[in-house]
């Protein structure tokens, strides 16, 4: 297997499509540094698999696509196909040729083909896998993979030797193998955590079930001593009552004296109130005035004690100002003695620097005379020297003429015979050519008519299947939804429908008695059942009728009064319990006299009897029970219909509440077990259905599933065979096209050359002729260079010993004008210091006779201010002493008023206290009285809620209290009571569904464990699988290993010229453990990869991947710009070991002269247009 063909087109620089051909020997590419020419590695390496942006040298993959220059537009696609030789069978497919492309859009869509059937990225990865081609393979070596070898870190090397070692595939075995363990471990430990959510279920629906048992036992018994004190209460509650009525009278007596007694000092104390009044308000004005005569009283003081702060502050200024002027006086002063020392120094100083700037002058034209003398002598020696370099010039440019005319005429003499050979055999070939590419062409139509017509068949089952696939798929969701739904209300159902027939929430008695009954036949012709279980009421409804029946609903319907006989005879033997009977052919009812029709709109729904359904042959039962109770939709509507008939119906609202005949009135919170028997039967009809509905759309839709899946099944099975056929004829037709276009190449090679061969003969002809009259003139002008260039030689030495002298000279002459010039620069750095503080001195006395100045116009205005201050002060402290009386006058005044307020307010606190205690003595009498009656009413509501509660609740009245047994201690019931409501509360929130519930989790909870005892096996499998394939594989690492050293070694010694070097793993695991390189060069220690130079690295690499190559030799390899590190030397060696791999096909990307002289075919990729790169070829023959 060999690389035969590239085709690019749109890739990077390779705007237009681009063919290039490769025998299996070594072919070379060539050009200078940014044409393109690794561009071509990248484009192979993109083909192969690789979807690294950072590998492929860029920023982002739509970097791939031809961008576009100045004169050409940006393509909207990249493609890349690459043809391979496969007559050995190396790639496990059937074809001689096997081509490989890969197709890249603008919007990132890309196609992956092979021999132009669409595939998967993963299919060509796994196509080249363990061949050494591919992204990780080592067939492409660029500086990138040299660079991963040269890592510091030694798991980067590992890629190389796992594909060297053929264990990629195992590799990728594995990683699916652990992938699989994966999601097996998350299942176990989902199904974990279903089974830990299941067992807390269940013993929690366990200890629930339990206390639905207990629950039940404690009702019944908790109902019977409800009834029995209920009915005590009442006689308690009537004795209160007439006590109530004798206090009473007592204390309305009590009441009228009082408020006599009110009366007569709330007069006293308004007149009191009105005198205490006006003295408040004469109080108040003068307060108001002393308030304001402080205030001012406050503001002279303040005024005074600012006045003599400013007076004394101007005081200390006019002193500071006197001290102040001394100091300025004494400054300038010592400033005026200063500036006349400084002027005697920089009279010197000036003196000082006229004499050394005449030295100056005298030597710098001294060294000027110098510098002119060497400047011409320089400039004669320069103009020899340039004319000597010229001459040896136009000597070395003459010799290497004449050499490359010899050598020229060799070869244009032996290239004009092999040009004759070559053109006989060329008008040969085109003969033979033409006739096959008549005959391919035939071929190829027939083959693409057939083409067509698969293709469009294949597109016409792939939309099928798609869109069947779509269905199949929403099926399938609807499958596992109507299923889902199925289980969950069937459960519900169940459950329900246990709790009916076992009559939970019934009384203990009618639920043993229906037990009881039903276990025997005998008793089913009379027996009709419960009311709730023959009634069928609306869900709106429901609260009402509850409510309505009360515990009617537990009365057992009957044919006849001898029936009922029998069976309260039944139920006193078997110790059952009482049981109300209703006899159908005894049951009657009286018509109501009212009609509700003129009600309807004021809430009023109609009478309970005509919003239920039932049996016919029932009629006169519910009648009897339901057709004098009216339903009304809100309490408000229910008491105006009471009001309009006077309380003679009962009516019930949709709330629940009940306004009773009579006038008594029931309402409140209705507990869901009181309205549990009535609604669980609706609730059981309409689970039922759902569940009826939901089983039916389930077989539908199986039905519906399994013959689509059919449908599928078939479209799949012909679009396999279509795509086999089309991958048939279109691999016939590729190969087709292969040959017709390496054929037509090869005519149009043939022409090329027929065309070119001729022209070139004649140009050899003529050149030749040319050559041999310029070898002869380039000879004769040789002998007249060599004649000048000894006599210009002579003259130069002498001219060069003069200039030396003169410089000398100069040296000398340049220290002294320096030396001066230091003097100088030192005397005026003098004269500038003593400039500055002269000035200095000259500002400062400025500024401070400036001062002065300003502080004697501050002086002045100072002594002005102090008499001014002087004047106020005086005037304030008259002011002050007449506020003084003034103030004295109004204190006096209002202590006056306020003594004479004081006994006015004793006065009225005295009538006041009066009205505070018969206001109290009345309130609390009144609360009394209020409290009777309130007392009274809750009696008279208690002993009617008690009876109300009674009938609803137990069918109990009044009159039944003598059938009731006598408890012999009220206090003993109570505490019997209030510890059965006690052990009740203890058992919380009871669920009655709780039984069936447990029953159903438990099954659930066997079913889970048994998945993940499956499971379990599953995983021990897997990790059995991936235990013997982490053994194969370490197997193969080790045996390629240990080759992969031998000859890393011996082929080390080869490019090195001697030496050792050896690979060891890097840790315990041979299977995840890094790969050191050490190595040895000739005449240094052996050491680390890391410590040599960088040739040295590069080579030691090269010679690392030529062992792996010899391990498992590679079909091709591509190898891009490697040598670019290495020496003339080194070069040297890789190329002639390259030369002894004769059975490998190598593509070298390189820019070194020694690399190309190996290859057999030369590639040059030129850039004629900027940022557009181009193939040109040339055969190299041995």
């Amino acid at each position: 297997m060999y690389l035969k063909t590239l085709y690019i087109q749109g890739f990077k620089s390779f705007a237009q499509k681009t063919k290039i051909e490769f025998n299996n020997k070594i072919t070379g590419i060539v050009g200078p540094n940014g044409s393109g020419k690794s561009n071509i590695s990248d484009a192979i390496m993109w083909v192969l698999g690789e979807t690294s942006v950072k590998s492929l040298r860029g920023s982002k993959m739509e970097d791939v696509i031809f961008s576009g220059t100045d004169s050409k537009r940006p393509l909207g696609f990249a493609e890349v196909s690459i043809v391979f030789d496969n007559t050995d069978r190396t790639l496990p497919l059937e074809y001689n040729e096997i081509s490989v492309t890969r197709r890249m859009y603008r919007s990132l869509e890309s196609e992956f083909l092979i021999n132009n059937v669409k595939c998967r990225l993963k299919d060509i990865k796994e196509l080249f896998m363990d061949t050494g081609i591919g992204k990780d393979g080592y067939s492409l070596i660029g500086q990138g993979k040299i660079e991963s070898i040269l890592s510091n870190r030694p798991e980067q090397r590992r890629a190389v030797f796992e594909e060297a070692a053929g264990i990629s595939k195992y590799k990728m075995r594995k990683l699916e193998t652990e992938n699989k363990l994966k999601r097996t471990e998350d299942n176990i430990v989902r199904l974990n955590d279903i089974i830990s959510e299941i067992k807390q279920r269940e013993e929690i629906l366990k200890v629930e079930s339990e206390n639905a048992i207990k629950y039940k036992e404690l009702f019944n018994e908790l109902k019977t001593l409800e009834i029995t004190n209920a009915f005590t209460e009442i006689d308690k509650y009537k004795q209160s009552k007439d006590k109530l009525d004798e206090k009473e009278n007592t204390l309305n007596l009590q009441e009228i004296e009082l408020k006599e007694s009110l009366e007569a000092v709330n007069k006293e104390k308004i007149s009191l109130e009105s005198e205490i009044g006006e003295l408040e308000s004469k109080i108040e004005e003068f307060q108001k005035l002393e308030v304001e005569d402080n205030r001012n009283y406050e503001r002279l003081i303040s005024q005074l004690s600012l006045i003599s702060e400013k007076k004394e502050f101007t005081k200390n200024t006019l002193e500071q100002n006197k001290n102040t002027l001394s100091e300025l006086n004494i400054n300038i002063d010592n400033r005026e003695k200063s500036k006349i020392e400084l002027q005697e120094n920089l009279k010197v100083s000036v003196d000082n620097e006229s004499e050394i700037l005449n030295s100056i002058e005298l030597l710098q034209r001294d060294l000027n005379i110098s510098l002119e003398r060497r400047s011409e002598v320089e400039k004669s020696l320069e103009q020899d020297n340039a004319e000597l370099i010229e001459l040896h010039r136009e000597k070395s440019e003459i010799d290497s003429k004449i050499s490359i005319s010899n050598s020229l005429m060799e070869e244009k003499k032996s290239r004009l015979e092999n040009l004759n050979k070559n053109l006989k055999t060329l008008n040969d070939n085109n003969l033979e050519i033409e006739n096959n590419l008549k005959e391919i062409l035939l071929k190829k139509s027939k083959l693409s008519s057939e083409s067509t017509a698969l293709e469009s068949k294949k597109e016409t089952l792939n939309s099928d299947i798609n869109s069947l696939e779509a269905e199949v798929n929403s099926l399938e969701k609807n499958l596992l939804e109507y299923k889902t739904k199925f289980e969950r209300e069937n459960a519900r159902y169940i459950a329900l429908k246990n709790l009916s027939e076992n009559y939970e929430g019934y009384n203990k008695s009618v639920k043993s008695f229906m037990n009881y009954t039903k276990k025997r036949e005998n008793f089913s012709k009379s027996l009709v059942g419960p009311v709730a279980d023959n009634i069928k009421v609306d869900e709106k409804y429901e609260k009402a009728i509850s409510v309505a029946l009360g515990g009617s609903l537990q009365n057992i319907i009957i044919e006849s009064e001898q029936d009922a006989k029998e069976m309260i005879k039944l139920l006193n033997r078997e110790k059952l319990g009482r049981v109300t009977f209703l006899p159908i052919n005894r049951m009657s009812s009286k018509a109501p006299s009212i009609k509700l029709e003129s009600f309807k709109e004021s809430g009023i729904l109609g009478f309970a009897y005509d919003l239920v359904s039932f049996d016919q042959k029932y009629e006169n039962v519910f009648k009897n029970l339901l057709g004098r109770i009216v339903v009304a939709t809100d309490f408000d509507s229910a008491l105006d219909f009471s009001k309009k008939t006077k309380n003679s119906y009962r009516i019930v609202t949709l709330n629940g509440d009940s306004l009773n005949i009579g006038g008594s009135i029931t309402g409140g919170n209705i507990s869901k077990h009181s309205t549990e028997i009535l609604s669980r039967k609706n609730e059981i009809d309409l689970i039922k259905e759902e569940v009826k509905n939901v089983q039916n759309l389930y077989n539908e839709t199986l039905t519906v599933f399994e013959s689509k899946m059919k449908s599928l099944e078939d479209l799949q099975s012909n679009l396999n065979s279509s795509r086999e056929e089309l991958f048939k004829v279109s691999s016939e037709i590729l190969s087709l096209e292969n040959t017709y276009n390496n054929i037509n190449v090869s005519k149009d090679n043939n022409d090329s050359y027929l065309k070119k061969y001729n022209v070139e003969r004649e140009e050899i002809e003529i050149s030749i002729l040319e050559d041999e009259k310029i070898l002869k003139d380039n000879r004769e002008k040789l002998i007249e260079i060599e004649k000048v260039l000894s006599n210009k030689s002579e003259v130069n030495i002498s001219a060069e010993s003069n200039l030396t002298n003169i410089k000398q000279e100069i040296d000398t002459k340049v220290e002294k004008v320096n030396e001066e010039k230091l003097k100088l620069v030192k005397i005026q750095n003098e004269i500038e210091n003593i400039t500055g503080e002269i000035k200095r001195l000259e500002v400062d006395n400025s500024s401070d006779n400036i001062k002065i100045e300003n502080i004697l116009v501050q002086n002045k205005n100072s002594a002005l201010d102090v008499d001014i201050r002087e004047a106020e002060e005086k005037k304030i402290k008259d002011d002050l002493e007449e506020m003084k009386e003034l103030l004295s006058e109004k204190s006096r005044k209002i202590i006056e008023e306020k003594l004479l307020k004081d006994e006015k307010k004793e006065l009225h606190s005295k009538s006041l206290e009066s009205s505070f205690k018969y206001q109290n003595d009345l309130f609390e009498i009144e609360r009394k009285i209020t409290k009777l009656n309130s007392d009274r009413e809750k009696f008279e509501y208690s002993i009617t809620s008690i009876l109300d509660k009674m009938k609803i609740e137990y069918e109990i009245e009044e009159e039944d209290i003598k059938n009731l047994i006598e408890y012999k201690s009220h206090k003993l019931l109570l505490e019997n009571i209030e510890k059965l409501k006690n052990n009740i509360r203890k058992l919380g929130e009871v669920n009655i569904f709780s039984i069936e519930e447990y029953k159903s989790v438990s099954e659930r909870l066997q079913f889970n464990l048994e998945q993940k005892e499956d499971l379990l096996n599953s995983k021990e499998e897997i990790q059995s699988i991936i235990k013997k394939l982490d053994s194969e594989m370490k197997i193969l690492f080790k045996e390629s290993f240990i080759k992969i050293s031998k000859y890393f070694n011996e082929i080390f010694r080869i490019l090195f010229n001697g030496g050792r070097a050896e690979i060891e793993i890097d840790g315990d695991d041979e299977l995840s453990s890094g790969i050191e390189i050490k190595a040895q060069p000739p005449g240094k220690r052996f050491q680390s990869l890391s410590l040599l130079s960088g040739g040295e690295r590069s080579l030691t690499a090269v010679a690392l991947l030529f062992a792996l190559l010899k391990v498992r030799p590679a079909p091709f390899c591509i190898l891009d710009e490697i040598d670019a590190a290495l020496d003339d030397a080194n070069i040297k060696r890789y190329a002639d070991y390259l030369m002894t791999l004769k059975d490998m096909q190598f593509i070298i990307i390189t820019h070194r002269k020694l690399t190309m002289e190996i290859a057999n075919v030369l590639y040059g990729v030129t850039m004629e247009e900027k940022g557009v790169s181009k193939i040109i070829s040339v055969e190299l023959k041995d």
